[in-house]
């Protein structure tokens, strides 16, 4: 039966409109930040994964999964810029 199938139509309203947002636009600068950034982060991440915090009694903590949380962190408190 094609009514149960939605008769062809993909959407319910078929006059669904989304508006293009303009991509911001990356120069160089924001490049060299984004990779100090990230340099930064697997620097202290890897010192908390080796010697300050390695982990919790037997359970050893990866560089990654501590990068991961400084990055989600860093970017929950809105630290960097979008265009970063």
């Amino acid at each position: 039966v094609p009514s149960l199938t939605g008769n062809g139509e993909l959407l319910r309203k078929s006059n669904f409109d989304v508006e293009e947002s303009e991509a911001p636009k990356i120069t160089p600068r924001e490049i060299a930040i984004g990779l100090m950034m990230a340099a930064c982060i697997y620097t202290f991440s890897s010192a908390l994964s080796k010697e300050i915090l390695p982990g919790f009694g037997d359970v050893k903590i990866h560089t990654f999964a501590y990068m991961v949380i400084i990055v989600a962190i860093v970017n929950a408190c809105g630290i960097c810029s979008e265009e970063v």
